[in-house]
């Protein structure tokens, strides 16, 4: 684990640290420390963008540090700052609006991460940016769904552009579809949580579908933030920032927290997403390492590998730009599962299942001759990893 934190620059540490809602007078201390070492507040500025806790960083850079900080970031943290509270407060309004129209028309709904679980873990929904709404639905519910959302502004290309049937193919592969209004708020309506589908995503819908809250399994939602983060190598470090508050306040809460997430990941093979997230957890914000997990680590030579490329992604290296980075995020579909059916799987479905891209490019093919979605996606992809290379 020393290791790896070796590898932080002091102004990554100091952006971890500052990144959280609340800080201790330990944690004051060690803040203080960072900022007496010659920062590159150009380094500082590109990391806070990346991993947009602007929020947090400001709040706390005014409670204790104001007078020590870099004047022009301190200015732009303030400009940050009151662009997420007026987004917030937009998104909360029509977030709002959304759920009591959804429930009045007899459609299930859940929020996931943005102001939700801002309130849930930071205590204060302003202090953790989200640049969209989140919510989860049933398939058969979408058509009333979209008419409400038309009915408040929103409107989604996809959703009115492919045909029932290209809707099918659409959704074997997409887990969501994207509303945008005229103010640029965006809403991802989803009825997945992940590409394709999965037990563990039906099992986590579930639970956040359901009206009896008391019987809410939050093991789940935290199995879906490390999923989440881990598939994506937590680029932002706001979704690690929520992994290590949602261990510190569970832990809190039930002494084996650890050990029924780890029995749920051992059911829905996602120990690795578990194992990376929380490791990472452990080395940015110094949360303890059940040692079930530490042994797994030790014995599954793939996670060690991908918190490394992780650590290098959130430390938004040079090396992320590289062409060998590049082709290995490409494949993390293949790299992340533990098994090789579900490798198999993920071969296949990114060969010859379309992509929303995929189908709304090709959306003007009749009905009868839907097949030919499935056998231009490899064309597409080639087409598509060719063009990207040639631009790097």
């Amino acid at each position: 684990m020393e290791d790896f934190r070796q590898l932080l620059s002091p102004e990554l540490q100091l952006i971890a640290l500052l990144s959280r809602p609340e800080l201790t007078n330990k944690q004051v201390s060690e803040a203080h420390t960072l900022l007496q070492q010659n920062l590159d507040y150009d380094l500082l500025k590109t990391l806070l963008d990346q991993h947009r806790v602007w929020p947090c960083v400001y709040l706390n850079v005014q409670s204790h540090f104001e007078n020590r900080f870099h004047g022009e970031t301190f200015a732009y943290l303030h400009k940050k700052y009151l662009q997420n509270v007026s987004l917030h407060k937009r998104q909360f309004q029509i977030l709002t609006k959304l759920i009591y129209q959804f429930n009045s028309a007899g459609i299930p709904v859940a929020s996931i991460k943005g102001c939700l679980l801002a309130k849930k873990l930071y205590g204060d929904i302003a202090k953790r940016h989200s640049s969209d709404i989140d919510l989860v639905t049933r398939r058969e519910y979408l058509e009333k769904a979209d008419k409400i959302l038309n009915q408040l502004g929103f409107s989604c290309d996809a959703y009115n552009k492919l045909t029932p049937k290209q809707l099918i193919i659409y959704f074997g592969r997409q887990k969501d579809l994207s509303y945008w209004n005229k103010d640029g708020i965006l809403i991802e309506l989803h009825i997945r949580l992940f590409e394709h589908k999965s037990p563990l995503s039906e099992k986590i819908i579930g639970d956040l579908l359901i009206t009896d809250t008391t019987k809410s399994n939050s093991e789940y939602e935290f199995i879906y933030l490390c999923q989440h983060g881990a598939h994506n190598f937590h680029y932002r470090l706001k979704w690690l920032l929520d992994i290590a508050l949602f261990i510190e306040t569970k832990t809190k809460e039930e002494k084996n927290f650890h050990k029924r997430v780890w029995s749920l990941s051992d059911q829905f093979n996602a120990k690795r997403y578990i194992a990376i997230s929380w490791v990472l957890a452990s080395i940015l914000y110094e949360i303890e390492v059940p040692k079930l997990i530490l042994d797994f680590c030790a014995s599954d030579k793939t996670t060690i590998m991908l918190i490394e490329k992780s650590i290098f992604r959130i430390k938004g290296n040079d090396a992320t730009s590289t062409l060998k980075f590049w082709l290995f995020t490409r494949m993390r579909g293949l790299i992340f599962p533990e098994k090789l059916h579900q490798k198999l799987f993920t071969l296949n479905d990114m060969l010859f299942s379309p992509c929303g891209v995929d189908l709304i490019k090709m959306s003007k093919i009749p009905d009868s001759f839907a097949f030919f979605h499935y056998f231009l996606r490899p064309f597409f992809v080639v087409w598509r990893v060719l063009k990207e290379i040639k631009q790097r």
